[in-house]
């Protein structure tokens, strides 16, 4: 069995600051944090080849002609298309020692597109909405706190393990701001 490393004291400590609002885009009334941020977040913060991407699948779902929503008409040459993707993120110290390893996964859709345009940007978009729901387990550098209404303060504040030199005296909930998200993963219901 191979030993696991850690992240380093100056590693723990960005990750335990809230996220800069420069790296935040807003789009339809949404916060959040773009793929190639991320990619390039994951650099500053565990280097370069610190860190693997790795697709695990991505699975069509659907390809359909695209139907003009107005005429009801089906548009020759223009495709609807959705994938379905399943990443693994790995995250190596600097000896290349493997620090953690998370999955996640998303589905990626294009519409009234060119039929290799539309699998195109339905692959990338599945694959880079996986890598963001992937690297949103580092926490609130790579958009977690964000899934709360758009809130840019941090969900993690502190940590009981990562900090060697520092001793937890109070509560790691301490200063968390009310949760409010009720998103697509958590969907409220009446009794």
């Amino acid at each position: 069995m191979c030993s696991r490393g850690s992240f380093t004291t100056a590693q723990v400590e960005q990750l335990l600051k809230p996220i800069n609002p420069k790296r935040v885009l807003q789009a339809q009334g949404h916060s959040h944090v773009s793929q190639q941020d991320i990619t390039a977040h994951l650099i500053r913060m565990f280097g370069f080849g610190n860190f693997d991407i790795e697709v695990i699948n991505a699975d069509l779902i659907f390809e359909s002609e695209h139907i003009d929503k107005e005429t009801g008409e089906i548009k020759p040459g223009r495709f609807d298309v959705s994938y379905r993707a399943l990443v693994r993120l790995k995250i190596r110290n600097q000896e290349g020692q493997l620090v953690a390893v998370y999955e996640n996964g998303s589905v990626g859709s294009s519409r009234n597109q060119t039929r290799g345009d539309a699998h195109d940007l339905a692959y990338k978009s599945a694959i880079s909405l996986s890598i963001k729901r992937a690297a949103i387990a580092l926490g609130d550098q790579f958009g977690l706190s964000l899934y709360n209404k758009g809130q840019m303060t941090p969900l993690v504040r502190n940590t009981l393990i990562g900090l060697d030199d520092v001793v937890i005296t109070s509560d790691v909930q301490a200063g968390i701001e009310q949760q409010v998200a009720l998103g697509n993963d958590e969907i409220e219901r009446d009794a």
